[in-house]
């Protein structure tokens, strides 16, 4: 018994290393999902989101790729990344969601998401991207939220009342396209933060981290161990 146990588990971890490379035969798949308000993705998955009435996930994979990808649903946040932790090489994977409002988006290693429609917030929206991840959007609400940090990126386009900003260990946060009225804008560890202010901005940066600003703001800045706050 013990043998076929050290069998079965040698069987497992060198499929694990083999791995799985893409067939290149592409297959579409509907997910049957739950109502949503987040997003949050991760694995190199690249995400294109619609804002529309419904709320709809579809999968492009390679055929034999597909049971990997995982499209779940926990308290109102869409996950999507891969189920089992394979070798996954020369594979092609898209996800394609709509959703008619979201109010968090979060991507992680090395994960892309895409809006492609302008998001549209009564309050506020969360944006989080780790890892070499990228996150890019349009967006309007009264209070926005971005935190990049591990070399990722973050653009955002649009309109704000407050717009609370932060990148870090090399991460950059494009969004001086990003219009708002007050800005808070943190930038360490050779993170770089491009924002807009047009009543106030209080900008830190240290650790040759870099915040540079548009707008005719006042601007109260905390400056250390080789960082800088600079007017574009």
């Amino acid at each position: 018994m013990k043998k076929l146990l050290i069998i079965c588990s040698i069987s497992i971890l060198l499929s694990s290393c083999i791995g799985v490379s893409g067939s290149g035969n592409i297959t579409t798949e509907n997910r049957p999902v739950s109502n949503f308000d987040g997003i949050s993705a991760s694995s190199s998955i690249d995400v294109e989101v619609t804002i529309g009435s419904t709320y709809n996930v579809t999968v492009e994979a390679d055929d034999n790729v597909q049971h990997y990808v995982e499209t779940n649903v926990q308290n109102g946040l869409l996950k999507i990344g891969f189920s089992h932790v394979t070798n996954l090489h020369n594979y092609h994977v898209k996800v394609l969601v709509t959703a008619p409002l979201l109010k968090k988006i979060s991507a992680s290693s090395s994960a892309s998401i895409m809006v492609n429609d302008v998001i549209k917030v009564e309050d506020k929206i969360i944006f989080n991207a780790s890892s070499s991840a990228d996150i890019e959007a349009s967006v309007e609400a009264p209070y926005i939220e971005a935190d990049a940090n591990s070399s990722a990126t973050i653009t955002l386009k649009g309109k704000t009342k407050n717009f609370k900003a932060e990148a870090s260990s090399s991460a950059n946060l494009e969004c001086a396209e990003l219009l708002s009225e007050t800005t808070n804008a943190s930038a360490h560890s050779s993170g770089t933060a491009h924002v807009h202010a047009s009543v106030s901005l209080d900008a830190h940066a240290s650790s040759s981290g870099d915040v540079k600003y548009r707008g005719g703001a006042s601007v109260k800045q905390t400056v250390s161990s080789s960082g800088s706050v600079e007017k574009e």
